[in-house]
């Protein structure tokens, strides 16, 4: 008993690992927590695809793991990731919350998060500038002379999306503009979601408030969202200006093509 007790301790220490010539493998481990976030988003199949690219340049073979948030809390992480045969795990954190890198603090092989960044933990990350991405686009909204600007966020909150509209709120109150609750949509973050929902909005919006108060732009946080925006503002015969984040490729195949942040 005693025996199994030091060898488990030793296996979550990493002595049992192969050695560091034969280790050419890179895990990533995507943990799926929210609906329509990272599976229906065309920016994180970009995401792969450098990551392979970058993986095979290397020498290293890419092991793409998906596993659902409720599993962590009931399985070994060793046994999901088999760590013994790992050289290193990127973690595409886009869904996870601070609470949830509890279960990776005790890894012993290097680990890096990815589109994520909780400021106050000893983690490696990779993250898009959201906050600032998003106050230089707004402020382009403010510059070709809007003062009503609303945002169109997500009704399933990510980090990202938090941290783009606190770039929103900077923007505005930096350039002395009323943030007003009631031009903040919440939608699906799916063009088809987005726009079903945006319409949804306007009506009621309007049913209450003269269109006059209807914003003049919108900031939606990302590109899927500002496609379905559109169908519904063209719907609605409503020509409001918008722009997004993440410059999807078929931001440039709508007419216009659409404003959006670029990333890299």
């Amino acid at each position: 008993e005693k025996r199994e007790y030091i060898l488990q301790i030793a296996r979550e220490m990493g002595y049992f690992r192969k050695n560091s010539d034969q280790d050419k493998l890179i895990r990533l481990l995507i943990v799926n927590k929210q609906a329509h976030v990272v599976g229906d988003t065309p920016f994180f199949s970009e995401l792969i695809r450098g990551i392979e690219t970058e993986c095979s340049g290397q020498g290293f073979e890419l092991v793409i793991n998906h596993v659902d948030a409720e599993i962590l809390k009931n399985r070994r992480l060793e046994d999901i990731l088999k760590t013994d045969q790992t050289s290193g795990i990127l973690l595409l954190g886009t869904e996870m919350e601070v609470q949830d890198l509890n279960y990776f603090r005790n890894i012993c092989i290097p680990l890096v998060v990815l589109d994520t960044a909780f400021r106050d933990t000893n983690f490696d990350y990779v993250a898009i500038n959201n906050v600032d991405g998003t106050y230089e686009i707004v402020e382009h909204l403010i510059k070709n002379g809007h003062t009503s600007i609303g945002i169109i966020n997500s009704s399933h909150q990510i980090n990202n999306f938090r941290e783009r509209k606190n770039g929103y709120v900077h923007a505005l109150n930096d350039n002395n503009l009323l943030l007003s609750p009631e031009n903040e949509a919440l939608v699906e973050p799916t063009p088809e979601g987005a726009y079903l929902d945006m319409k949804a909005f306007l009506n009621s919006f309007l049913a209450e408030f003269p269109k006059e108060k209807l914003p003049t732009a919108f900031y939606a946080v990302n590109d899927n969202i500002a496609l379905g925006a559109i169908k519904a503002f063209n719907e609605l015969d409503l020509s409001i200006s918008i722009c997004g984040f993440d410059d999807l490729p078929i931001c440039e195949l709508i007419t216009p093509a659409l404003t959006t942040v670029h990333v890299n």
